[in-house]
């Protein structure tokens, strides 16, 4: 029987999907035990897959002329939610079966997609929208079937850990984001990554896996990195934790919570020791206990492996003749979602503030106000730029809103200059 794929966007995940069927075609049809063809494949700029005529691979400019052809498999690289959606649900009104590495378009319209996939009994095959080649949303669908997933956190976005191990070396968060564009790290516009954007895409598909529930953005705590010093990272260093940008979703008295925000992470955690690019995700089953996936999270080759993973999968299915094919849960959990802000932690604060007398008693009375429990302050003996000096407060454990609501009380004094900071401490 042979399968026949087409591929809309030869991008660069697209390219690493035409690089290992060129490569490892053979292979690929040994391990998944069906031929594969790669019947067709469309990019607008149509000059650049010129040479895939002389692999009997038809090319096009025009997606429709894939929705239109005899395929099996439409796979969509080329990102956004406009056109991509149109892709998508239009393969499947064909019956077709889809694969895509497309997280903001999942965790946009993810409940809508799955629902018509489940009405047209067809595939969809993501594996490559979360973690490149870290297989974990097969660890979720399959390998943690058994369980009850008590918590999910973890690192899912290579640009921003590789910027926060920047700055461990005493880079600014600017310097480090120019290392990282030089590099190929971060794009020119890396709005999506260093705001937690990215992330927050990533952590909403986990958590529709995990909990049977597609949770909308607006639910979802989304802090990003741009606001954090060195003098953060320092001071999370001396105290013995690392500060990493962690996505989290957890489900707590009966409710749901998801949030992405740096975090302070204690040294003793695996998720402190993960540096550079990589990615690594915690998943606590209450059977299996806490499993850990880790790896390259994104770039060509590795996300052009998980997209190979979920055209494989598919065709083992059509070659088996299944009757169903759609195999995923109906999404349809009642679970309540808390409010993004209803969250208890320890929490880090720090304050810039001018040298002056009663600043520290303004603070503590605001704190008093909203009942939070200072555990620690530390007024650093620097001073910052404009004579500025960083206050520096660990509480006890606090609802989350109230630390928030204080906070911008605090940021209202004229003695205080800049953003109040804020993150967790785990």
């Amino acid at each position: 029987m042979l399968i026949k794929v087409g591929l809309i966007g030869a991008g660069t995940v697209g390219s690493g999907v035409i690089d290992i069927y060129l490569k490892n075609k053979d292979v690929i049809k040994e391990k998944c035990g069906t031929d594969i063809k790669l019947s067709i494949v469309c990019d607008k700029n149509i000059s650049k897959i010129e040479y895939l005529k002389d692999f009997n691979i038809e090319i096009t400019d025009n997606f429709k002329d894939v929705l239109n052809k005899n395929v099996d498999i439409v796979v969509e690289l080329i990102g956004g939610i406009t056109v991509a959606k149109e892709i998508i649900t239009s393969a499947l009104e064909k019956r077709k079966h889809v694969v895509t590495a497309n997280k903001y378009l999942l965790a946009e319209y993810g409940e809508y997609i799955f629902k018509l996939a489940q009405d047209k009994n067809a595939c969809i095959g993501f594996e490559a929208s979360v973690g490149g080649g870290i297989p974990i949303i097969k660890a979720l669908k399959q390998g943690l079937v058994a369980n009850n997933i008590l918590n999910i956190e973890g690192i899912l976005n290579g640009t921003v850990n590789f910027i926060l191990s920047k700055m461990e070396e005493n880079k600014t968060f600017e310097e480090a984001l120019k290392i990282a564009q030089n590099l190929g790290y971060a794009e020119k516009e890396p709005d999506f990554d260093i705001n937690g954007i990215d992330s927050a895409h990533k952590i909403i598909i986990l958590t529709a896996l995990a909990y049977g529930k597609w949770i909308k953005m607006d639910n979802v705590l989304v802090q990003g990195i741009s606001d954090i010093l060195p003098l953060d990272i320092q001071i999370a260093n001396e105290l013995g934790y690392k500060i990493k940008l962690i996505a989290k979703s957890k489900k707590e008295d009966g409710k749901l919570g998801v949030r992405v925000c740096p975090t302070m992470v204690p040294k003793s955690n695996i998720l402190s020791s993960i540096s550079n690019a990589y990615n690594a995700i915690l998943v606590e089953g209450d059977f299996v206990g806490p499993t850990l996936y880790y790896g390259l999270g994104a770039g060509k080759n590795p996300t052009a492996s998980a997209v190979w993973s979920d055209i494989c999968y598919i065709a083992q299915k059509l070659y088996s003749g299944a009757g169903k094919l759609y195999d995923f849960n109906n999404f349809n959990s009642n679970i309540p979602v808390k409010h993004k802000y209803d969250f208890e932690s320890e929490f880090y604060i720090r304050i810039l503030a001018e040298d002056k007398v009663g600043v520290l008693y303004q603070i503590s009375r605001i704190f008093a106000d909203y009942n939070i429990s200072i555990k620690m302050v530390f007024q650093k003996d620097i001073k910052m730029e404009n004579s500025l000096v960083p206050i520096l407060i660990f509480t006890h454990e606090a609802n989350y809103q109230n630390v928030i609501q204080a906070s911008q009380e605090i940021n209202n004094f004229d003695f205080v200059k800049g953003k109040v900071f804020v993150c967790p401490v785990e």
